[in-house]
């Protein structure tokens, strides 16, 4: 079990994003995208750049998941994927490096799930880059089938289109 403080903190995060999302629904009338919205508290501008370029390239991405007593940034469930972005802020000291390392063996070793870790500096700087070392680790995202049955719809739709131009 994590310590109290840290208990406390991920309680008041999810109040927090709770209350954003109530104010969306009241305010805009639409339902926001609850990863999104975790997302959202400036404490997490890191996660939410990522979490943007990756949905935007066609990743489904969940923010903030707990694997036992370990919290991750972004988790492509599809892949099994842990994505975590690390600010200079909370990734810079011996202790903390030393405790990234410890989380990233239990992640790989009882949970089985590979392990990718992205600076401020690559976030910041190198978006695409960093969307691209995604790609290189999960092969691309898959179209849904779905999204498959629309490509060839649309196909067809060109090929009649075309076929009823000529005649």
């Amino acid at each position: 079990m994590p310590p109290l403080k840290i208990r406390y903190i991920r309680a008041r995060n999810f109040v927090k994003a709770c209350i954003r999302f109530v104010r969306i629904v009241l305010k805009e009338k639409r339902l926001p995208d609850w990863q999104l919205v975790k997302v959202s508290d400036r404490d997490f501008y890191l996660e939410k750049r990522l979490y943007l370029a990756l949905t935007s390239a066609g990743y489904r991405v969940k923010t903030h998941i707990l694997f036992g007593d370990l919290e991750v940034d972004l988790y492509i469930p599809k892949y099994k994927l842990v994505i975590e972005a690390d600010g200079k802020a909370y990734h810079s000291t011996p202790a903390q490096k030393e405790r990234d390392r410890k989380k990233e063996y239990v992640l790989k070793k009882h949970y089985k799930l590979k392990v990718k870790r992205f600076n401020s500096d690559q976030i910041k700087n190198r978006l695409n880059w960093c969307v691209g070392k995604v790609h290189e680790v999960t092969g691309g995202p898959r179209k849904s089938l779905w999204q498959q049955a629309g490509e060839v719809i649309s196909g067809l739709y060109g090929l009649f289109k075309d076929i009823v131009k000529k005649q």
